[in-house]
């Protein structure tokens, strides 16, 4: 079994193959509100899980489902990333955030995530979700979330 450090490490050395000319602080692996929930209920009816990933899909500003988030010291980028047995790959960059631009708010939403509400100057938001782990895999996210100074109860 990997330990978390070597998850992280694998995560970040993806991420900073895909962003070479800033140094790449942490990651965020996050995915769009609801996703987990989204998977349950589209087994149940298919329609009504249509419905519920267009209104998710919406929420996130069209970014993709598992959302990789690199924290740089001038900017946040996210990309779209697939896990490829023991490694990552890196699908596309979504977009980039100047991180002075980017107020994010995080709440507990439940017992089984954390939601991550990114605020831009224009008033648009981004809306994403962290999924707690058992295990040591729970601190998965820990370093993200040292990164951008958001404080993290147990």
């Amino acid at each position: 079994m990997k330990s978390v450090e070597s998850y992280i490490d694998l995560y970040r050395n993806a991420a900073q193959a895909a962003v070479p000319e800033e140094q790449v602080y942490a990651i965020g692996i996050l995915s769009r509100r609801g996703a987990g929930k989204n998977m349950l209920v589209s087994q149940l009816s298919p329609l009504v899980g249509m419905i519920m990933r267009r209104r998710q899909k919406n929420k996130a500003q069209g970014l993709p489902l598992s959302v990789l988030i690199a924290v740089t010291p001038t900017r946040l980028i996210p990309f779209e990333y697939k896990p490829k047995g023991h490694s990552i790959r890196i699908v596309r960059r979504c977009g980039e955030w100047p991180r002075s631009m980017v107020h994010i708010e995080m709440t507990t939403n439940g017992s089984v995530s954390r939601l991550f509400t990114f605020h831009f100057p224009d008033g648009t938001t981004i809306e994403l979700e962290s999924l707690r782990s058992v295990g040591q895999y729970n601190q998965m996210n820990d370093p993200f979330y040292a990164a951008l100074g958001l404080v993290v109860a147990s």
